[in-house]
């Protein structure tokens, strides 16, 4: 099982580093992503080889919805550990974003 970093990308208003879990080439049906509010926690997850998630950071999901015009993923950030941070976050910023697959892509 590899990770890799995919990219940086801007989170809710935080800059965020996301990487694979199982460092596929495109998400799938449905693949965890990890995301990371800093480059140093992102390193630590990297140098632990996905077994200690560091504080501050989580899994998104990555659903894929085909279409005929291309494929679809949806990033859902809903669906965290819960408690009282999870409902804050789902109450105070879009749980779902939405990108073309192939733009999750390594370039």
């Amino acid at each position: 099982m590899g990770i890799r970093i995919l990219q940086t990308c801007l989170f809710a208003g935080t800059a965020c580093v996301l990487a694979w879990i199982a460092a596929p080439s495109q998400a799938t049906a449905q693949d965890a992503v990890v995301a990371c509010h800093t480059q140093q926690q992102i390193e630590q997850l990297v140098r632990d080889k996905g077994q200690i998630m560091p504080d501050g950071c989580r899994n998104i999901w990555i659903r894929t919805v085909n279409r005929p015009t291309g494929d679809l993923c949806v990033l859902d950030i809903s669906q965290t550990n819960g408690g009282i941070t999870g409902a804050i976050v789902e109450a105070t910023t879009d749980t779902q974003w939405w990108v073309r697959c192939r733009d999750l892509e390594r370039r």
